[in-house]
């Protein structure tokens, strides 16, 4: 048998919606050589207010390592902030989430990199 453990979060309710789709067209590129950077490049989400690109050690941790965040108004179809503090000859995986007041959507799968 397993145990199930609910958790109950208290949060002001906000009108509006979520974001309608998580965000798509996610690219992430290492920095140069030592930088310990990571840029991470994205498309545009209806409804979204602001970005955050997330770095984790694997595909399901659930640990966030490093994150970067940007401002998503004003109007660009593209994204795209720089991650830092990057150890080298490690491999990230990096996931974007769209954010507004009413919540936020993970893109769909996350991003490779390895820091050279």
């Amino acid at each position: 048998s397993s145990d199930l453990i609910a958790i109950t979060v208290a949060a002001p309710i906000v009108p509006g919606a979520a974001p309608r789709s998580a965000p798509t067209g996610g690219s992430v590129t290492a920095g140069t050589t030592g930088s310990g950077t990571a840029v991470v490049t994205w498309s545009a989400v209806a409804g979204a207010t602001r970005y955050t690109a997330q770095a984790f050690s694997s595909t399901n941790s659930t640990k966030v390592l490093r994150q970067c965040s940007v401002s998503g108004t004003g109007g660009a179809s593209t994204f795209s902030c720089t991650i830092t503090n990057l150890q080298r000859y490690v491999t990230y995986y990096v996931d974007i989430v769209a954010r507004n007041n009413a919540g936020g959507l993970s893109s769909a799968s996350r991003l490779p990199v390895t820091i050279p």
